[in-house]
C-alpha cells in the first residue's frame, strides 16, 4: 500500500463533541428546490437524509464509517466505507467488497457492473444536478457522497470537481439543529472545520502529484479524500448543534 487513510483530526473532533450530543425534540427539516434534507443524530452517529425527484437518499456517520443508502421504488444501492479503506456496495441481493487503499481492477469492474442501468443511481444523478449550485452544507454532502459513489465505480473525475469546489469554504450562517445539547459558538465550529477541510483538499492535491501516474493511484486519492471529507461534513453538525446553510 502507497498510502494510507489517515483521519485523526476528524476522529479527534468526534470524540470531543460525542459526549456532549443528547437527543432534543424532532430532527430539523430544510427545504430547497425539489430536494428535502432531513438532519439529526445520536451519541454515536449523525444522519442526513436528502429526498427529491423520486429518490429517497440517507447517511449514517459515525466517528470513522460512512453509511449510504440510495434507493427509489424498485431500485435500492447500499454503500457502507471505513477509514481504513474498506467498501462494500450491494444491490439486489449481490455485493462486492473493495480495499480502496490498493487498486483491484476486477473489484471496481464487478462494482460497476451491479450498478450497471440502476434506477437509483440514474436518479441520484438527477438530484445531484439540482443540487449543482446549491450552498448549503447539506447539498455539499450530497455531492460529496454522489463522488463516493463514481468513485467506487472508478470514476475519479467527479471527485477531483467536488474536492476543487470545497477548496477555500467561504463564511456560512448556521440554521439551528437541535440534537446536541452543547451550546457551542456555530462559528467556532465552522471555522475549525473549514479549516481542517481546507487542508484535506490540499493534502489531496498533493496525494495526485505524488501517485497519480502510478496506475489506479488517483482512486485510491480520491478515496481518502471523500471518506475524510464525508466524516467532516457531520462533524461540524454535532460541534454546532446545526446545518450550515
Amino acid at each position: 500500500m502507497v498510502r494510507g487513510l489517515s483521519i485523526g483530526v476528524v476522529v479527534s473532533m468526534l470524540i470531543v463533541s460525542s459526549g456532549s450530543r443528547a437527543a432534543a425534540g424532532p430532527p430539523p427539516i430544510h427545504r430547497g428546490a425539489d430536494v428535502r434534507f432531513t438532519a439529526g443524530g445520536t451519541t454515536k452517529e449523525a444522519t442526513l437524509t436528502a429526498e427529491g425527484l423520486g429518490v429517497r437518499v440517507s447517511k449514517r456517520v459515525g466517528p470513522d464509517t460512512v453509511k449510504i443508502r440510495i434507493e427509489v421504488a424498485n431500485d435500492a444501492i447500499d454503500v457502507d466505507a471505513n477509514a481504513k479503506g474498506a467498501v462494500r456496495l450491494a444491490r439486489r441481493g449481490k455485493s462486492v467488497s473493495l480495499d480502496m487503499a490498493v487498486r483491484d481492477a476486477k473489484a471496481i469492474a464487478t462494482a460497476r457492473r451491479l450498478t450497471e442501468g440502476s434506477a437509483a443511481l440514474k436518479s441520484f444523478g438527477a438530484m445531484i444536478a439540482t443540487l449543482e449550485s446549491d450552498e448549503r452544507n447539506a447539498a455539499k454532502s450530497m455531492l460529496t457522497s454522489w463522488a463516493l459513489v463514481n468513485a467506487i465505480r472508478g470514476d475519479d473525475q467527479i471527485a477531483i470537481g467536488v474536492a476543487r469546489r470545497f477548496a477555500a469554504p467561504r463564511s456560512v450562517s448556521m440554521t439551528p439543529a437541535s440534537f446536541t445539547a452543547r451550546e457551542e459558538v456555530p462559528i467556532v465550529c465552522w471555522a475549525e472545520y473549514a479549516s481542517t477541510i481546507t487542508i484535506y483538499y490540499y493534502e489531496y492535491s498533493q496525494c495526485l502529484i505524488d501517485y497519480a501516474w502510478i496506475p489506479g493511484m488517483a482512486a485510491v486519492c480520491s478515496f481518502e479524500w471523500l471518506v475524510k471529507a464525508e466524516l467532516a461534513w457531520f462533524w461540524v453538525i454535532g460541534c454546532s448543534g446545526g446545518v450550515p446553510v
